[in-house]
């Protein structure tokens, strides 16, 4: 078997991978809020000018964080190897 062969840190590494990417999907998911949010706050009335600011501050920064996530979610390998096992 091919599970039994590896090394522990191979099998790691995997197991980290898959992690990583779940968590970097996880993240590209609130940066979508941070940017509604944002886009939210930047469109009150006109005669607050601070809220305006902020939300665009929010939007500019949810915006980086959503394409920083989404850009390392997709260099990670896509599939698992046969022989991974989340089980173990």
């Amino acid at each position: 078997m091919r599970a039994a062969q590896l090394r522990p840190d191979e099998y790691r590494q995997v197991r980290e991978t898959v992690r990583l990417r779940r968590l970097l999907r996880i993240n590209a998911r609130m940066d979508i809020l941070y940017c509604l949010v944002g886009a939210g706050l930047y469109l009150v009335p006109a005669g607050y000018p601070f809220a305006r600011g902020t939300g665009l501050g929010i939007l500019t920064q949810g915006l980086f964080l959503l394409l920083f996530d989404a850009i390392h979610a997709r260099r990670l390998p896509a599939e698992t190897p046969p022989w991974y096992d989340p089980a173990l």
